[in-house]
């Protein structure tokens, strides 16, 4: 019996997993920033307003959206691996001063770099992912961006292994430089395959299986980053800690064709000889890259009226001016300013929050442990939980967006009280939001605007998020805990971030209200 792997959609997300997380060096400043910082001099203002620089490429995104109308994905795919490769390097080079001279304004640039890369990478993997799953787009991107999340922690263990510890961090650079380009191969499998009309619906044994071994991998992290606090792991220690990660990651492999059996043993009960064959081969005709003009159905002008026709119905494709001219877009947009916004500026924050309610430095970091250990599990619980809703209930994505940014509203007003336990509560609870806000916003774009411009609209409302993070974290919480902390460089006590997580609370309902409206006309339009 013969399988077909290359046109398997389970092996492509398994690929699409993957890569996801060898694209995840944007999550790993934080293993090379102490090394930055002392070989280049830098205060800590200044190192902050470089990781910044990361946070605005990865909004430039819209660029790689919009060229994945005219290019091939695997070309933007391969680019924004060498981009990452490359500005990695030349961080290596400069932090370990075989480049002498370096420029703040360069080391600026090099991560800058790295965030529109890694946008340039997730932009096909994530149109693929929607484009071979259909209506199954929230489980299925909630499961790719659940690695994504989890790439970074993983590759920092990789590095402790490797060099016996991490030392002073400034090889992990290097290291990442020459693991990113493995994705290359995967970007073979993981690609956009053609759909026919009688595809069967998902599997949902098969996505389960997957999000199982995501949880075992998130909650395996977790106890390793709790252990390393209180303990030194050996190089030993480390490398079975790698193999246990490595293992979990070929599971996947294991569950893709453990599912490509399993369909090809429907085929062989349904069909037979030829027509099996012409079902599996149906849409090969079509040019590679090119099947989204299949789902075109936008609204047309009559040249001879001069008159436009109506706008295209709930999740038929729509030009990017009629994207541009939706009140949805806008309110979805301005949602995510202030949810997403106010859900990033908790992790960033969290550490101090800890601080100032006297915990240690190490059991900070647990808490920022846990909040993307449990971001990873409300990517996967959201997805999966807004496609069983819609299919069962008809309800609209955007209602879970909605109740994360609720969720992480609670969160942050119990932390500004603050009641026992605040900082866990502002942990798991913004990471309810964040988890939402990244699994879901293409899920949601899709199912309202369609697949066709999907890449263009997806980055274009991810740029709410630096805009809202910067607005939010910087210029509302910073201004507070300055205002505390006085002439101290440290503020300690519950009135240090009261102000601050209040204002991020009011941030987060606005934007569930505004995300309550969207489900509300979304709901109406869908029955129409």
């Amino acid at each position: 019996m013969e399988w077909d792997l290359r046109n398997s959609r389970w092996i492509a997300l398994a690929a699409s997993c993957w890569i996801m997380v060898l694209n995840s060096s944007i999550y790993t400043f934080s293993g090379y920033s102490q090394a930055m910082k002392i070989a280049m001099a830098l205060d800590q203002k200044t190192l902050t307003a470089i990781t910044t620089f990361s946070g605005v490429g990865s909004a430039l995104g819209i660029i790689p959206g919009l060229l994945y109308a005219l290019v091939p994905p695997w070309l933007l795919l391969a680019a924004g691996a060498a981009g990452q490769s490359v500005a990695l390097l030349m961080i290596w080079l400069t932090i370990t001063h075989r480049i002498h001279g370096a420029a703040v304004w360069q080391l600026c640039l090099y991560e800058l770099l790295i965030g529109i890369s890694q946008a340039s990478v997730q932009t096909p993997v994530v149109l693929a992912s929607a484009r071979n799953f259909g209506r199954d787009t929230g489980a299925v991107l909630g499961l790719v961006k659940g690695y994504h999340v989890l790439g970074g922690s993983i590759f920092l263990q990789a590095f402790y292994a490797i060099s016996g510890g991490g030392g002073s961090g400034d090889g992990l650079p290097l290291m990442l430089s020459w693991m990113i380009p493995l994705m290359l191969p995967l970007a073979l499998a993981a690609r956009p395959l053609s759909r026919t009309v009688g595809s069967p619906p998902v599997p949902y044994g098969g996505m389960y299986g997957m999000s199982g071994s995501l949880v075992a991998l998130a909650a395996w992290l977790l106890v390793v980053s709790v252990l390393e606090v209180f303990m030194r792991f050996t190089r030993g220690t480390q490398v079975i800690v790698c193999s246990i990660i490595v293992l979990l990651l070929l599971l996947l492999a294991v569950i893709a064709l453990e599912q490509l059996i399993s369909r090809r043993g429907v085929l062989d009960r349904k069909v037979a000889g030829s027509a099996r064959e012409a079902l599996l081969d149906h849409d090969e005709k079509e040019p590679a890259g090119r099947t989204e003009a299949l789902l075109e159905t936008g609204a047309t002008k009559d040249h001879e009226t001069g008159r436009t026709s109506p706008p295209p119905r709930l999740g038929d494709d729509h030009t990017l001016a009629q994207v541009a001219t939706s009140v949805d877009f806008w309110l979805l947009f301005v949602a995510l300013v202030f949810g997403f916004g106010a859900a990033n500026a908790v992790p960033t924050n969290l550490t101090q929050l800890a601080i100032s309610l006297g915990y240690s430095q190490k059991i900070g970091s647990v808490f920022v442990s846990l909040f993307c250990v449990s971001s990873c599990f409300a990517r996967i619980a959201a997805g999966l939980a807004a496609d069983y809703c819609l299919k069962r209930f008809g309800t609209p994505k955007s209602t879970f967006l909605a109740l994360g940014m609720a969720s992480n509203s609670i969160g942050t007003a119990l932390a500004a009280v603050p009641v026992p336990g605040a900082a866990i509560f502002a942990a798991v609870l913004g990471a309810a939001s964040d988890g939402a806000n990244w699994g879901l916003t293409a899920a949601i774009a899709c199912e309202m605007f369609g697949e066709r411009r999907l890449g263009v609209v997806f980055n274009a409302l991810l740029v709410g998020n630096p805009v809202g993070h910067y607005l939010l974290s910087s210029r509302v919480v910073g201004y507070f805990y300055d205002r505390e902390a006085g002439r101290e460089s440290v503020c300690h006590g519950g009135h240090c971030f009261r102000r601050g997580f209040a204002a991020l609370s009011a941030a987060s309902a606005i934007g569930a209200c505004l995300c309550w409206i969207v489900a509300a006309r979304t709901k109406t339009r869908s029955w129409q």
